[in-house]
């Protein structure tokens, strides 16, 4: 499988290098008007074209100093490295007309430079001998560890950027084309990393830790390895072995697997993200990169912001409710909750996309059983923060709706109910003698349909005559225990 996605993504930079005139010929001259084309869509941005003379120059003279004083530098402590148009050993720059560099390093790089390894190296072994004539037990020094030699293959190419690094026999490839084009690759151990990108950015790295040391002697510096593939751009795709694969296209379809738990996503994105919303989108670049670069998990590096992302399996079983799943970075931003007689059900259950936590639109609602609570007879919906595109305002913040209910044969009433016994709330009831009675304290209404008005300054006392003569009373006036109440029962009884 992995040799298929490997075969994949270089046909892919295959055609589009074809296509963009990388060839040798008359293609180089192709690609010059690709770039020119380019250049003038910058020239603005840069200054107009002494600022593109400039920036050539500075490119110029950093590759210079690379190659020449650089490269003698870097094989010092073992490590090859070229920068654009210049070859070191399995650093290879050859192909790139941009700005790149490529390195070849040990799996563990050595302090003591070449040309005193042999003096420091010397006292070492002395001291060495000295110490193997004590006994056993009192020897301290372990024997001389000689350094490690760089090994692997790290390519660039192009007319981008660039930056390939190789360690214990890895293969790094990567190309970019155009100036406002990114690739990086890293590979170690024998695997393979690709990266390729125009007009964009591609980054795949399956690397180990490399370590250093003095004289041999270990010691507490490590730089840490990076399992990290990500693609965003006009046209970008990434594979590094044992990590995943990306493709990214206009910078709105997007394409990811995930090798380790086979993860699958196809995503909508939006690439107007950074403009409407940098804060979100740099914090999530910055904790991506930190992320990978720790070893702690495989987070994209992207500059939009997802309009819809389609995911399936990964570390989400068949049968978890969220083996498919449909997130967004706008719309709902929550999971949405209905509470009703001690039972709670939840709607769009959370998941983890890309580390960060969305609701599953797709996801199995799932139902808490508990004790029934006959008093909890308003249902409670609870609704999430709604996240809106394009810089548009979002809408109102996380609430809550209570939806009016009472028991059977109830009527409901009146717009705007929040629950019964609110402050506004017009809600009718009836009662066991089938009157219909408004919580308001506006009107009742007996069995014979005559509609009477009752007193609201009574103090909740409402009575009166219907038109046989009897009288009707709200329930809060046969609970008062002032004298009032008293007396208003009292006259009622020698009226009847």
């Amino acid at each position: 499988m992995r040799h298929r996605l490997a075969v994949g993504v270089t046909a892919l930079a295959t055609v589009v290098a074809v296509g963009a005139g990388a060839t040798t010929g008359s293609g180089q001259a192709g690609a010059a008007t690709v770039d020119d084309i380019i250049s003038g869509v910058v020239l603005d941005v840069l200054g107009g074209s002494s600022g593109l003379g400039q920036l050539g120059t500075l490119a110029d003279g950093l590759m210079d100093v690379v190659n020449g004083g650089g490269a003698g530098v870097a094989d010092q402590w073992r490590v090859q490295l070229c920068g654009s148009g210049a070859a070191n050993g399995g650093a290879d720059c050859s192909r790139s007309t941009g700005v790149g560099l490529a390195m070849v390093a040990p799996g563990r790089i050595e302090l003591v430079p070449v040309d005193a390894w042999g003096a420091a190296s010397g006292i070492y072994d002395a001291v060495d001998t000295v110490d193997n004539l004590l006994p056993a037990a009192w020897q301290s020094i372990p024997d001389l560890r000689h350094p490690e030699l760089p090994e692997g293959e790290a390519t660039i190419g192009g007319s981008g950027f660039q930056f390939a690094f190789a360690s214990t026999g890895g293969e790094a490839t990567a190309i970019s084309y155009l100036p406002v084009s990114l690739a990086t690759a890293g590979a170690s151990d024998g695997r393979e990393a690709y990266a390729f990108a125009v007009v964009g950015m591609a980054n795949a790295w399956t690397t180990d830790d490399v370590t250093t040391s003095l004289v041999g002697i270990p010691l507490p510096i490590t730089l840490p390895g990076i399992g990290h593939v990500s693609c965003f751009g006009g046209l970008t795709a990434a594979y590094a072995d044992g990590v995943g694969a990306c493709v990214n296209v206009v910078g709105t379809f997007d394409f990811r697997w995930t090798a380790p738990n086979g993860e699958l996503q196809f995503g909508l994105t939006d690439p107007t993200g950074i403009l409407f919303d940098p804060a979100s989108v740099l914090g999530t670049v910055i904790a991506a990169v930190m992320t990978d670069v720790s070893g702690a998990g495989n987070l994209p590096i992207t500059l939009g912001k997802d309009f819809a992302r389609l995911g399936f399996g990964g570390d989400h079983g068949l049968l978890s409710g969220n083996f498919v799943r449909l997130t967004s970075d706008y719309g709902s931003q929550g999971e949405t909750t209905i509470e009703w007689l001690g039972q709670k059900l939840t709607l769009n259950p959370m998941v983890d996309v890309n580390g960060q936590d969305r609701p599953n639109h797709l996801g199995v609602p799932s139902l808490d059983l508990s004790e029934l609570d006959p008093d909890e007879i308003v249902p409670v919906v609870s609704l999430p923060e709604f996240a809106s595109p394009f810089g548009l305002p979002d809408a109102a913040g996380p609430s809550v709706t209570r939806t009016p209910s009472a028991a059977a044969g109830s009527e409901v009433t009146g717009p705007g109910v929040t629950g019964p016994g609110d402050p506004g709330s017009e809600v009718a009831r009836t009662d066991d003698a089938g009157s219909e009675v408004a919580v308001d304290g506006t009107s009742v209404t007996s069995p014979s349909g005559e509609a009477t008005d009752s007193d609201p300054t009574s103090g909740g006392g409402e009575s009166s005559n219907s038109a046989d003569g009897s009288s009707t009373a709200d329930d809060s006036s046969t609970d008062s225990s002032s004298p009032q109440s008293d007396s208003a029962s009292a006259g009622s009884e020698d009226a009847s």
